[in-house]
């Protein structure tokens, strides 16, 4: 870092600094967790001859990479709420821009890429180790491109929203975030309940609705007493991608970003 980057609004060298000293500042981290899972693994080798997470299809890796992630993702503005080192963080050469965009790189892109690659590799090593104990060597771990896509699809809605609550909470942000996600859920689901019902009462023929309605991250469904119209159909799968694809992502940058910013002035000012 130089004097004429010290003097730019915003430095791409400046936040790749930033993504560096996060990436060493989570990295003992990352290992213990790695051996942690490696050693469980092996003893499981070593009682039965499999690899515990080598055994079915792979979805307890896909949930230990995720999973950790946003463990993470909900830490990652811990520093600036420090009572002590707050004011370090604050005084950092960087921009409140810069300071957020480093998280939701590191923990939006960066980890689940990296983490894919040291879950495959850890997997495999866990597959040669069954193989010379005498078992059948397990499943490796390794989804499908477009399996992984979605999966970090649905990851990164929600990473995002787990960036903003450690931006806005100062303590148990993973908790905190996680209450007002199942909250946001639910207002929704009820939401489109309310609609659907309405819908069926008001229509000229009506929908054929006489069921319920739920609500997820993971998609949307209904039980009726006739199936519902196609264009019924069409429209609430709309409106729910619009809410999960959309109004989550935007707002939780928005709002993560602008605690950030917002938390720089106070200090500053003080």
């Amino acid at each position: 870092m130089n004097t004429t980057t010290l003097k730019r609004k915003f430095s791409i060298e400046r936040t790749a600094l930033l993504i560096r000293n996060r990436a060493l500042e989570d990295l003992p981290t990352v290992l213990i967790g790695m051996g942690l899972l490696l050693g469980i693994n092996l003893f499981s080798i070593i009682v039965t001859r499999r690899a515990m997470f080598n055994d079915g299809s792979g979805q307890v890796w896909t949930f230990s990479l995720f999973g950790s992630g946003l463990l993470f993702a909900s830490y990652a503005f811990k520093g600036m709420h420090d009572g002590k080192a707050g004011l370090d963080w604050v005084l950092l050469p960087a921009s409140s821009l810069e300071k957020y965009l480093a998280a939701l790189i590191e923990y939006v892109i960066l980890y689940p890429l990296v983490g894919a690659v040291a879950t495959l590799g850890l997997s495999a090593l866990l597959s040669l180790f069954e193989t010379m104990a005498g078992g059948s060597g397990g499943r490796i771990w390794m989804p499908g491109i477009k399996d992984l896509l979605r999966a970090w699809c649905e990851y990164a809605i929600v990473a995002l929203w787990f960036l903003a609550g450690s931006a806005a909470f100062r303590r148990r942000p993973l908790l905190k975030s996680s209450g007002i996600l199942m909250l946001y859920v639910l207002l929704m689901s009820s939401a489109l309940f309310l609609l659907m019902h309405v819908s069926a009462q008001y229509a000229p023929n009506g929908l054929g609705y006489g069921g319920g309605f739920s609500f997820s991250f993971d998609g949307w469904s209904s039980y009726v007493s006739r199936p519902l119209p196609e264009s019924a159909q069409s429209a609430l799968t709309i409106v729910f991608d619009v809410l999960r694809y959309a109004i989550v992502p935007i707002f939780s940058v928005g709002y993560g970003y602008l605690r950030v910013a917002e938390k720089e002035v106070r200090d500053e000012v003080q």
